[in-house]
């Protein structure tokens, strides 16, 4: 069985509008540009329905152009609202946690940043981007 300390869980949270799909997205991209499979999970983001239908939630195995026959290392990707206050940020940790995380990628937003590196410490990597530029 595969030690899920070396699958990397990436959540990617932030404000509406800040790119968090795009960056999604390419993080998607990229790890199947190296050979890799990855999954992506939107959760609770009602206005996306690029996996099922808006309002659902969902799970995708991206796995193109890899060799379905490798055996590689999988990934998850896991997108989520804007809603970053309050008990959405209670959300947040709790499915950082649900899902086992080793990184969070947070997205124009200083104050979440600070405030989830001091909830998870070392245990979890976080990382604070700036909005993406043409959005």
């Amino acid at each position: 069985m595969k030690n899920l300390r070396l699958v990397p869980r990436v959540l990617v949270v932030g404000p509406v509008d800040v790119g968090k799909s795009t960056l999604c997205t390419l993080l998607l991209n990229y790890a199947v540009r190296m050979g890799q499979k990855a999954s992506v999970c939107p959760i609770w983001d009602v206005g996306q329905g690029y996996i099922g239908m808006p309002a659902s939630m969902g799970a995708l195995l991206i796995e193109r152009p890899a060799d379905i026959e490798e055996a590689r290392a999988s990934g998850c990707v896991i997108n989520t609202c804007g809603w970053v206050t309050g008990t959405g940020y209670r959300i947040l940790v709790h499915a950082a946690e649900a899902f086992e995380v080793n990184v969070i990628v947070v997205l124009d937003q200083e104050r979440v940043y600070n405030d989830l590196k001091k909830q998870f410490g070392n245990k979890v990597k976080v990382v604070h981007l700036p909005k993406s530029g043409g959005l």
